[in-house]
């Protein structure tokens, strides 16, 4: 998949050494490729969306109406896509996750655990947890991007309408003729080459 440089420059970390604040590094392949930090980003815009969608109460929740403009009916479906969001962001982790990662993301990002709790919960320590959450975060950075067809970054084009299948022409009538243009007047005036004469003689 080809990745956009302008959204990897948005991404990219400063302060990181390894691309320098681009977000993109070269691959085996000689083209652009995503660094850790933008991955990353990825991650963490699309994990701040998740918690805005879960802390909102469930009553308040909007209902979004998408049309399909597919056949003469023009049937559509309401959907909720916070709640979406939210399933969305919990099945794909858990899909590109082995066991012990999604254990870690469950404790640390669905749960709220702070590293003190998920060290002693898991027996590890706390170099170790950090390297693990780094892991998790480029891993599902990576496929929050490149999930097909929706992704889930960025998260402003996933609440976005979408109308699947192909789009209906606008018909027009061949027996409509076009409206003339606006009679604009013009003030009676000399023309430059007169009012150059006139001023020579």
């Amino acid at each position: 998949m080809k990745w956009d440089t302008l959204d990897l420059r948005e991404l990219g970390q400063p302060s990181c050494g390894a691309c320098g604040g681009t977000g993109a590094r070269l691959t085996k392949t000689g083209e652009a490729g995503p660094c850790e930090c933008s991955l990353r980003g990825i991650f963490r815009a699309c994990y701040k969306r998740f918690r805005e969608c879960s802390s909102r109460e469930r009553g308040i929740s909007q209902v979004s109406y998408k049309e399909t403009p597919i056949g003469k009916s023009h049937r559509g479906s309401w959907s909720r896509k916070e709640e979406e969001y939210i399933a969305d962001f919990e099945m794909v982790s858990r899909r590109n996750l082995d066991e012990w990662h999604y254990k870690m993301f469950r404790y640390h990002y669905l749960m709220g655990a702070d590293w003190r709790l998920c060290s002693r919960k898991l027996a590890i320590p706390k170099g170790y947890f950090f390297h693990a959450i780094y892991r998790i975060e480029q891993r599902l950075g990576r496929v929050f991007y490149e999930l097909q067809p929706y992704a889930l970054y960025p998260p402003h084009d996933y609440f976005a309408l979408r109308l699947p299948g192909p789009i209906q022409p606008t018909r027009v009538s061949l027996n409509q003729r076009p409206k003339p243009p606006a009679f604009q007047s013009r003030k009676p005036g000399l023309r430059p080459a007169a009012a150059a004469e006139r001023l020579s003689a």
